[in-house]
This record gives C-alpha cells, structure tokens and sequence, in this order.
C-alpha cells in the first residue's frame, strides 16, 4: 500500500515542479563510443542543458 502512494506523490511532485520552473526547455545530450569490449573501461559523457544551467556528468 505505501509504495503506490510514494510513486503517486513522486509523479505529483513532478508534475508541480515542471508546472513552476518549466518555463525553459531541457537539451539532454549523450557521447558513447561506438562499441566497448567486455572488461575494459570506457568513458559515457550524458549533458544536459536548462537555460542557463549546464550540468556535465561523466561515467567511467
């Protein structure tokens, strides 16, 4: 029973945060290489981009 009411209020939350601060896009952008071999190490590059916000996460 709770774990309904927690997805129903994170859904909420979400659609009242995008309601209030929603006034400019979102750009999500992505750089993966083109193949990995298995066990070694590769560098995945995610940006996104909220007006005058950038955020630059990288996962290796």
């Amino acid at each position: 029973m709770i774990k309904p009411l927690i997805i129903l209020f994170n859904t909420v939350s979400v659609f009242l945060f995008s309601f209030f601060f929603g006034d400019t896009p979102v750009t999500i952008s992505g750089s993966f290489p083109k193949n990995a071999n298995v066990a070694t190490e590769f560098t995945a590059e995610i940006k996104s981009i909220k007006g005058a916000l950038v955020v630059l996460q990288s996962f290796s």
